[in-house]
């Protein structure tokens, strides 16, 4: 049997405040002083002083704005990369998968080249997630570790971190006596884990249908993965319980009846792309997963949402 060997992040630091430790950690990557770095920024901290004045810009260094209204694109490329999560859960900051969507489909790029080189994780910075953000990027953690422990692909290294960002999961959006302090710091802790969960397994059902969603409609992927797993009591009954009880203690209330005008075309479109992440539905249902999973199955199931 053959194994992945796969790199990982390299460096990685993690604290409240450690943000500001960002200069020393680039500076002895810059080639020279016409060599700049460019820091992409979410665009909801333009303006905001309290973040972009720890940036630690020299020389030519620039600041980029990029929507968070849309999908990255492929037409956004980095070279030595660090990243700076502002928001938990979705476990980019450690994944070595890359979504981007491209002209005709969402890509996924699995690749050597796609983990950080360096890696901060400053629970500080998610202080101002509104709750319903908080909770959608929250939930893409927790159905990380659904789909990663109930996968046929689990193994004892992705079964380790997927059982501690799940135990984390729990803590975080049903237990009472966390402050809020308390909460940031698990949250990015289980939006790790949960990444490192599907490093050497995968994900299913809902991420793979949640492309679909996301790349016809625009859906953002962690409120899409709320949407689809929503109505998967089928594929895992406890997961979609507990996942329900979260929304309800929460009052979290997601978008209804967002393919109820869709023609057979756009539904033919997203079941294509759902039926595209072969590795997700081996994962979810194993090898045989074609004779279960159909369009007309799928069609059935986008029709709910």
């Amino acid at each position: 049997m053959s194994y992945k060997n796969f790199p990982m992040v390299s460096k990685i630091v993690f604290g409240r405040g450690s943000f500001s430790q960002l200069g020393e950690i680039l500076e002895p990557k810059r080639l020279n002083r016409n060599a700049p770095f460019i820091y992409f920024v979410d665009d909801v901290f333009k303006g905001n002083a309290w973040l972009t004045s720890r940036i630690p810009l020299a020389y030519d260094d620039k600041i980029i704005y990029v929507s968070a209204d849309e999908e990255p694109k492929t037409t956004q490329i980095a070279v030595y990369h660090v990243g700076v999560p502002t928001i938990s859960g979705t476990g980019a900051e450690v994944s070595r998968t890359t979504i981007l969507t491209g002209p005709e489909r969402k890509l996924g790029i699995n690749s050597d080249f796609t983990p950080f080189d360096q890696v901060v994780l400053d629970p500080e910075l998610t202080k101002d997630v509104p709750k319903d953000q908080w909770f959608y990027t929250g939930m893409d953690c927790y159905v990380h570790c659904i789909e990663s422990l109930n996968g046929t692909y689990l193994n004892a290294f992705s079964k380790t971190y997927g059982e501690k960002a799940f135990e984390l999961c729990k803590e975080i959006f049903l237990e009472d006596n966390l402050s809020e302090e308390e909460s940031q710091d698990k949250l990015m802790m289980a939006s790790w884990h949960g990444g490192m969960s599907i490093a050497y397994s995968q994900v299913g059902v809902a991420h793979a249908m949640s492309y679909g969603l996301g790349y016809l409609l625009g859906v953002k992927h962690g409120i899409g993965n709320c949407i689809v797993f929503d109505h998967l009591e089928e594929y895992y009954p406890e997961g979609v319980k507990l996942f329900k009880q979260m929304k309800e203690k929460h009052d979290i209330q997601l978008p209804q009846g967002i393919c109820a005008n869709l023609t057979d075309k756009e539904f033919d479109t997203m079941i294509n792309v759902a039926l595209s992440l072969e590795p997700l539905w081996e994962n979810a249902i194993g090898k045989n997963w074609k004779k279960k999973i159909t369009p007309e199955v799928l069609k059935a199931l986008y029709q709910k949402m």
